[in-house]
C-alpha cells in the first residue's frame, strides 16, 4: 500500500448530502413521479436540485458494476483490447463488447503500469458512457452531437474525477481508480518501467496538483460542488461547440447558462462576503481551466504511448477519444 494517510471526507465541511439525507438513491430515471417533481424558481433552488440529481447519478453510476468474483484476468484483457478497436459510435451503441464494469479502486496499492493504467483508460471510457447516457442534455442532443461532446469532453472529465479522488483519498499521488497511483516521489516514479507514461504523468500530475487537487483541499470542496464543477465542465464553451448541430449547440448553450447560474449561486450562499464570493469564483474558474489545459496535454501525449498502438498506428477508440479531437480544434 502506497501511503497511509486518511481519507479527508470526515474532514470537509458539511456536505449538501447531510442536509437532504433523503434525496433518491436509486436510477434518477425513476425520480419522474409527480410528487416527486418540485419545479425550481430560483438559481438557488435550481442549484439544489441538480445537486442531488447529479450526487443521485454518481451513486448510480458507482452501483453499475460486477464484482471481482465474476472477473476472470485474461477475459478482461480479451475485451479491453476488443475494445481498444471500437469507435466511440459503437461504444454510445453498444454495438460492441466494452470494458467490464470492475469496481473502481481509488486506494493506491501499486504503481500504475502499462497493464494497469490500459484497464483504468477502459474503465474510464465505460464510466464515462454510463455517466452521459444519463445526463439529461447528453440523453436530448441528436445522436452525431452525441460523439462530438464525448470526444471533446471525455478527457477532462476523467482528470477532473481523478483530482476529486486524489483530494478525497489524500495519499502521496494522483489515484487513477484501478487501485493504480502515478505517485508524487521521484524515487518511487522511476519504478515505473514505461518511460512514456512515466513522462506523460509526471508533468500531468504537476499540474493537475498545483491547480486543482491543491486548490479543492483549500476550499475543502464537498460532494455538491464537485458535481455542479464537472457538470459545467462537461457543458464549457470550447472548439466543438462550432461542430454541433443549430439544435445541438442551442440546447448546450441554454443549458450551460442554466448550471453557470445555478453554481453561482450556490457558491454564493457559501461565501455570503462579496470579496469572499468573488475569490471563490476565481479559485473554481482556474480550476476548470487547469483541468482543460491538463486534458488537452494528455491528448497531446496519448499519441506517444506505444501501448496503446497496433502496427505503428494509434487504435480506434484511443485515436477518436485523443487525437480526433485535436484535429478538430485545428481545422
Amino acid at each position: 500500500m502506497i501511503g497511509t494517510d486518511q481519507p479527508v471526507q470526515n474532514q470537509r465541511k458539511t456536505s449538501f448530502r447531510d442536509h437532504h439525507p433523503e434525496y433518491p438513491t436509486g436510477n434518477p430515471a425513476d425520480t419522474t413521479g409527480d410528487d416527486d417533481v418540485i419545479l425550481p424558481n430560483t438559481p438557488l433552488d435550481e442549484a439544489e436540485q441538480l445537486a442531488i440529481n447529479y450526487i443521485n447519478l454518481h451513486k448510480y453510476c458507482d452501483n453499475m458494476l460486477i464484482s471481482n468474483e465474476q472477473l476472470n484476468e485474461n477475459q478482461v484483457d480479451s475485451v479491453v483490447d476488443q475494445m481498444l478497436d471500437c469507435s466511440i459510435s459503437q461504444i454510445i451503441s453498444n454495438e460492441k463488447p466494452i470494458c467490464p464494469r470492475f469496481p473502481r479502486e481509488w486506494s493506491a496499492s501499486e504503481i500504475v503500469s502499462e497493464k494497469n493504467f490500459t484497464r483504468t483508460w477502459a474503465r474510464d471510457v465505460v464510466e464515462f458512457i454510463d455517466w452521459c447516457s444519463r445526463f439529461p442534455v447528453f440523453v436530448q442532443l441528436p445522436y452525431e452531437d452525441k460523439i462530438t461532446l464525448f470526444r471533446s469532453q471525455f478527457t477532462q472529465i476523467a482528470l477532473f474525477d481523478k483530482c476529486y479522488r486524489s483530494y478525497l483519498e489524500q495519499k502521496p499521488g494522483l489515484v487513477l481508480g484501478n487501485g493504480n497511483v502515478f505517485p508524487r516521489d521521484e524515487q518511487m516514479q522511476s519504478q515505473i518501467d514505461n518511460q512514456q507514461l512515466r513522462n506523460m504523468f509526471s508533468s500531468l500530475q504537476n499540474m493537475l496538483f498545483n491547480d486543482v487537487v491543491y486548490p479543492m483541499t483549500y476550499i475543502r470542496m464537498n460532494e455538491a460542488e464537485y458535481v455542479l464543477i464537472k457538470a459545467n465542465i462537461f457543458l464549457a464553451e470550447g472548439h466543438h461547440t462550432i461542430n454541433l448541430s443549430c439544435a445541438g449547440r442551442k440546447l448546450v448553450e441554454t443549458e450551460r447558462e442554466r448550471h453557470r447560474n445555478a453554481m453561482y449561486a450556490k457558491f454564493d450562499v457559501l461565501n455570503p462576503e462579496p470579496q469572499a464570493a468573488l475569490h471563490f469564483a476565481i479559485q473554481i474558474e482556474q480550476m476548470m481551466n487547469a483541468t482543460e489545459s491538463a486534458a488537452l496535454q494528455m491528448d497531446k501525449s496519448m499519441q506517444t504511448l506505444d501501448m496503446f498502438k497496433k502496427n505503428s498506428q494509434l487504435r480506434t477508440l484511443v485515436q477518436e477519444c485523443h487525437m480526433d479531437k485535436l484535429q478538430e480544434m485545428m481545422e
